[in-house]
């Protein structure tokens, strides 16, 4: 059964919100992160002990397995970095990672640190969010 355009509109008003809130909830926890990382992070050397490229249809990615000194000892993390971060920085080369004394495990590579794409997708969400409101009102504007 084919659900008519009222129906899709009002369907759509419903489900927008609520994919703009969890990409809105999203963004704003990495931002946390980084932002507490910006004011109080500590910056240290760490070594690359595994990477693995991930490819996706248009862009790459690398997964970089960290070990890194921090105040409660040494700390392994796992890191998503762009392609040519992952590029420079092959197994048992250094790289830079910030991370915060009260918790060890909030950390970042330095290189991905200021990375804004969170603002993107926190904008986006935002945009869907308002999206919903804007569907119910040309549904509720829709002949029956």
């Amino acid at each position: 059964m084919k659900l008519p355009l009222r129906g899709r509109l009002l369907l759509a008003a419903v489900v927008a919100p609520v994919v703009g809130c969890l990409m809105i909830g999203i963004s704003w926890s990495e931002w946390s992160v980084h932002s507490r990382l910006e004011k109080q992070g500590v910056e240290v050397t760490g070594n690359v002990e595994k990477s693995e490229r991930k490819s996706r249809k248009r862009n790459s990615s690398y997964l970089l397995v960290v070990a890194y000194p921090a105040q409660s000892g040494t700390v392994q993390g796992n890191f998503t970095a762009k392609s040519e971060v992952g590029q420079a920085h092959p197994v048992a080369s250094p790289i830079r990672v910030v991370y915060d004394p009260s918790d060890a495990s909030a950390a970042r590579l330095k290189d991905s640190l200021y990375s804004k794409e969170f603002q993107m997708i926190m904008l986006l969400g935002l945009g869907i969010f308002a999206v919903g409101p804007a569907l119910a009102l040309i549904a509720w504007r829709l002949p029956k």
